[in-house]
């Protein structure tokens, strides 16, 4: 059976006078055309199902932009994309994107933050969907990759429920007490990000920069998925012989940290193979210095590594500051 990438798009315009939230007139627009990205240029073929939904002519489902989302039907989808019942699979990466309002309220001495829903009823203390809850589902999910978007007030507190035994991409559009602003009939930011994030036209055709992030690796099967995406990346830029390709790893001393040896010597043969059938690939590693040592137990992969280091001391106050503002500066 082949891996299922499932995606839930939401977009809520319509929030009636008794929900005490203003109408949204760029929600639903935006979860459409993150829908329309994923079908067209998904790093897999996704199975895009949209809230609030209807069919087109070709039986495909799109967002409603005046339909109600009441929160049993939003729980409901939530549960159907991380944690489906059987016999339904479960897909091998799940996404989530929500586009409008977010609440924040103290329920019983305590900070919770919520996706609105259009049934929300504050006087009866019904705000939506938590967060919390939210938070769960990825916990307990048997999907091998969880990611979720969020364009709402609030979003941020999802931050504090990062889910620990799976890859996972966490995108937020205000911090956990910030609230943000609709210009109306105007795209969201996020939403304009992610936009082009997904669009492979917005490749450059002369020199592609990415840096990729190692998850932990003492995770299962994690070596195997790193090595794919690294290779799937390079299926993905469409790179001719003579275009320079920068892979960028950072904190590599994690690769000795965690993991065991036989998951650090598949990842090293991996990158070997790599470097070996891939004349334009440069890499640059990033590694504390005390652990430089640990190369002469991989001389094959060693081997591959052309020198100089360039060695960066502790900083002091002075420079800890320049680093962090010249390049706001430059930018």
């Amino acid at each position: 059976m082949v891996s299922e990438w499932a995606a839930q798009v939401i977009g809520i315009n319509y929030y009636p006078d008794y929900t005490t939230l203003k109408p949204l007139t760029a929600t639903a627009e935006d979860a459409e055309k993150i829908a329309g990205q994923l079908k067209q240029y998904g790093y897999r073929p996704f199975r895009v199902q949209c809230l609030p939904g209807t069919l087109n002519q070709k039986g495909e489902s799109k967002i409603d932009h005046q339909e109600f989302v009441r929160m049993p039907e939003l729980q409901e989808v939530i549960v159907n994309l991380f944690n489906p019942l059987p016999p339904n699979p479960t897909p091998e990466t799940a996404l989530f994107f929500f586009s409008g309002h977010g609440w924040c309220r103290t329920v019983a001495g305590q900070k919770e933050v919520f996706l609105a829903t259009s049934d929300a009823y504050p006087e009866a203390e019904i705000y939506g969907i938590r967060l919390s809850w939210l938070g769960e589902q990825l916990q307990i999910s048997r999907a091998k990759r969880v990611v979720v978007w969020l364009d709402c007030c609030y979003s941020g507190e999802l931050l504090n429920f990062i889910p620990k035994d799976k890859d996972y991409c966490l995108i937020t559009a205000t911090r956990s007490y910030e609230t943000g602003v609709e210009i109306p009939h105007t795209q969201g930011l996020l939403t304009q990000a992610l936009l082009a994030g997904l669009n492979p036209e917005n490749v450059h055709s002369l020199q592609e920069a990415f840096a990729l992030s190692l998850p932990d690796l003492s995770y299962p099967e994690t070596t195997e998925n790193i090595a794919h995406v690294i290779g799937e990346r390079l299926k993905a830029l469409n790179t001719k012989q003579n275009t320079p390709v920068i892979l960028i790893i950072d904190q590599f001393e994690e690769c000795f940290t965690m993991g065991d040896d036989s998951q650090r010597q598949g990842f090293f043969d991996c990158l070997r193979q790599l470097i070996d059938c891939t004349d334009n690939l440069y890499i640059f590693i990033g590694m504390r210095s005390d652990f430089r040592g640990r190369w002469r137990e991989y001389p094959e992969f060693a081997s591959r590594i052309q020198k100089p280091y360039i060695n960066v001391e502790h900083l002091n106050r002075q420079e800890i500051e320049e680093a962090i503002t010249k390049p706001a500066d430059w930018v």
